[in-house]
């Protein structure tokens, strides 16, 4: 039965909706990037990166900056702190031994209410406004801010709502 299922779901993944019809999709195969496929209903995530690592200066301003930012997205419980790092899911931040990283992430936000409080605790955490909260022209949803953390990585949080999930997040257990 589970090979059955794991074969038909593999099988359904080349698939999408469009206008209620089931259609093989062409772009499933490429790679393209995503703020392309406007019109494209489905996309998957989660199947990519590892983990981000995190090089920074000020350890303490940066957990600080991103247990605000934490917050504000609903991610509280992805925040795990430690005495010389923290994680955020994907996310490993410790003290830069000789450089510091540069880097773009973008945080996903359930709603533009979450975009907005993003925007305003990472300021308040210290970080420098580099876009405020507002419709960009990547896609005609993606509402999103922009701030440079401690470190001057720019760090976005991003919706694009309405959309809907299959599952909340994916859980790895190592056997």
């Amino acid at each position: 039965m589970f090979l059955k299922t794991e074969r038909k779901r593999r099988e359904l993944a080349t698939f999408i909706v469009r206008d209620g019809i089931m259609q093989r999709d062409q772009f499933r195969a490429k790679s393209t990037c995503l703020h392309s496929l406007e019109g494209i209903p489905m996309y998957k995530l989660g199947r990519v990166i590892d983990h981000v690592h995190l090089r920074v200066s000020d350890l303490e301003a940066s957990r600080n900056f991103y247990r605000a930012i934490c917050k504000a997205l609903g991610l509280e419980e992805a925040f795990q702190d430690a005495t010389d790092h923290f994680v955020i899911d994907e996310i490993y931040v410790d003290a830069a031994d000789d450089y510091v990283s540069r880097i773009h992430l973008a945080f996903q936000a359930h709603s533009r209410e979450d975009v907005d409080t993003f925007h305003r605790l990472a300021l308040e955490a210290g970080g420098r406004s580099n876009g405020a909260p507002g419709l960009r022209p990547y896609h005609v949803r993606y509402y999103a801010a922009f701030v440079l953390d401690p470190d001057g990585n720019n760090i976005e949080a991003v919706c694009d709502a309405p959309t809907s999930r299959n599952v909340t997040s994916v859980v790895v257990e190592r056997t």
